[in-house]
């Protein structure tokens, strides 16, 4: 008699597990296919019966994957059961899960061995068997492919930009999902330690496609934490995780309940669930007692969201999420076509046609295995004294907008400084840290200290542009559908950013910047100001003639075309923030923008 529970089909002819006489070839070290390999036959006794359980390896089913930073093969094992009779040998086999069988042969021995020391039996020997090797990922890198580390380690920024192509013009979400799985290395703080990002954006624009390039190289690790559905019972009883400190939870398309789960796992370390359960009081009556069960740690989240609403932002304010906006820097529709058309045949051209792993993943199995040993060597910390003056620079003005939004702001920008300076495995920030930072983040950090991300921006200052609007006519102007610029309307409105008048039809609602977000624009537009002055003159100081130029005089340099705006920064004539606050509040009112 035998039992067929899991077959497995190892060689082109299917090995029939249900034939008594196969199974005993295997439980007498006869197996038909040499990827099974046995194992020492251990007995399970009670009451007077013997069952004999013979274990095998079954190594057409090994899989990498990295646990603890160990590099681990494991294979699936499957059992031979034998119960003899007087009058013959009874039979059976599984693989991994043998809760049915069990229960059989319990039924045939009537009990006399438990399914309890059976169910125990076997999972020892699934622990004690299913792996097959077990070495830390670093030494096994160091050891094997050194050069591919060295490699990372020399550039990390662009061998992150290089390997994750994933879709074109996304570097900046590709380097904030690459900072934000760094976090996961920090030393635990007061104040931010770690970078929950959330990209938003419009359906179906490659933000989750871009972040996933970066998260997917963290698959088969148990960094990565995958999850159905978020909630209280998923978070706390969640058998794979025993600590959420140095995971990442990444969820696509985070919604309002979801969110609201998150909080106490972003925010505290752990997250726990109460719940009423059953008792037998001590004489014996029933009654009911509360039992609060807790998961502790605290992992980077990394989402996405069309749409952010209200408690998104606030959590936003409140050092939750830092928010960027998920748009291309190639964003025709010529750009669109080509990345996406072109996605599939870069993955296989990569993968040389026949790698699953590279197609996969977008990297080879070494390339995989040195960005996990160098995630794993970064530095724990960085310092960022010397830069608090370059901090000042930026951050203080702010103020003038929002008191608040200094600390928010300074919060995101040392966190992303120290990120940049650890992914260089460095301990002290320097200002090669702060200008890449700057490169990629600097109006992020702004927005995000404000309240708001770049989309919300985008809408503030083409309602500035154009006058009066309704939130179909801002649709039209920035690609950013309609019922998302109505509900990010009422958000800025709540910042006093924007107002809003009702049409003479009274069921629509005419769209005006007040002076608050007038002053942001011109916030904003001073910044970018100095920014393109400063381009223009690093372009004129790289030529051949840089030391000369640096010399110069106003006149001498006026004999360069289009050199007005360098003038104008070197004399200090030129004052960016009064000029273009008043001459935005002036087209304001020409546009028939009214006042606050």
């Amino acid at each position: 008699m035998a039992g067929n529970l899991n077959n497995e089909s190892q060689t082109n002819k299917p090995i029939d597990f249900s034939d008594p006489e196969i199974l005993e070839m295997m439980y007498n070290d006869n197996p038909p296919d040499p990827n099974y390999k046995p194992l020492d036959i251990i007995e399970v006794r009670g009451g007077g019966h013997v069952v004999n359980i013979k274990p095998y390896q079954i190594l057409s089913t090994a899989e990498e994957r990295v646990i603890n930073e160990k590099l681990v093969k494991k294979v699936k094992v499957g059992f031979v059961f034998k119960y003899s009779t007087r009058k013959s040998d009874i039979y059976w086999w599984c693989v991994d899960n043998c809760d049915e069988v069990i229960r059989q042969i319990a039924n045939t021995v009537n009990s006399n061995v438990s399914i309890k020391r059976l169910t125990e039996t076997i999972n020892s020997l699934i622990n004690k068997y299913s792996i097959v090797m077990e070495v830390s990922v670093v030494d096994y890198v160091k050891q094997n492919f050194p050069h591919l580390l060295e490699e990372i380690e020399r550039d990390p920024f662009k061998w992150i930009l290089d390997h994750m192509k994933g879709v074109e013009g996304y570097e900046k979400l590709k380097i904030a999902g690459f900072l934000a799985i760094l976090s996961t290395r920090l030393l635990r703080v007061n104040g931010i330690y770690r970078l929950h990002l959330m990209v938003v954006g419009n359906p179906r624009a490659g933000k989750s496609t871009a972040l996933w390039s970066v998260a997917s190289l963290l698959k088969y690790t148990d960094i990565l934490v995958s999850v159905d559905d978020v909630t209280p019972n998923i978070l706390v009883y969640n058998s794979e995780v025993d600590n959420y400190d140095g995971k990442v939870l990444f969820i696509e398309q985070i919604d309002g309940k979801q969110l609201n789960q998150l909080l106490e796992l972003m925010t505290k370390d752990g997250i726990c669930k109460t719940t009423t359960v059953k008792v037998r009081r001590k004489d014996g009556t029933e009654g009911y007692k509360t039992e609060t069960y807790c998961k502790p740690g605290q992992p980077v989240v990394i989402t996405t969201s069309v749409l952010d609403n209200m408690d998104i932002v606030k959590l936003q304010r409140n050092y939750r999420f830092f928010m960027v906006y998920g748009r291309s820097v190639k964003d025709t529709r010529e750009d669109r076509i080509e990345a996406i058309g072109t996605k599939y045949d870069r993955l296989v051209i990569k993968a040389n046609g026949g790698d699953k792993f590279t197609a996969e993943l977008g990297v080879t199995r070494e390339e995989w295995l040195a960005f996990l040993a160098y995630l794993f060597t970064r530095p724990t910390y960085a310092v960022v004294g010397d830069l608090i003056q370059k901090f000042k620079e930026l951050i203080y003005p702010l103020g003038d907008l929002d008191e608040d939004a200094v600390n928010v702001a300074t919060e995101w920008l040392r966190i992303l400084v120290v990120l940049v300076a650890i992914a260089r495995g460095k301990t002290k920030a320097d200002e090669d840290d702060l200008n890449f930072v700057l490169k990629y983040f600097k109006y992020d950090i702004i927005f995000n200290g404000l309240g708001f991300s770049e989309r919300e921006y985008v809408i503030l200052k083409t309602l500035f542009e154009n006058g009066g609007m309704m939130s179909y006519d801002i649709y039209k102007k920035t690609g950013i559908r309609d019922g998302v610029v109505s509900k990010l309307l009422m958000y800025l409105k709540q910042l006093s950013y924007v107002k809003y008048t009702e049409s003479e039809r009274g069921s629509l609602y005419i769209w005006n910047v007040t002076d608050a977000g007038t002053q942001v624009i011109g916030f904003i537009s001073e910044l970018q100001y100095k920014d393109q002055v400063n381009e223009e003159f690093q372009k004129l100081i790289s030529g051949e003639d840089a030391e000369k130029v640096k010399t110069w005089t106003n006149e001498e340099m006026l004999k360069v075309p289009n050199s007005e705006n360098l003038v104008k920064m070197n004399t200090g004539s030129h004052e960016p923030k009064n000029n273009l606050n008043q001459n935005a509040h002036i087209e304001c009112e020409q546009n028939g923008t009214p006042d606050r």
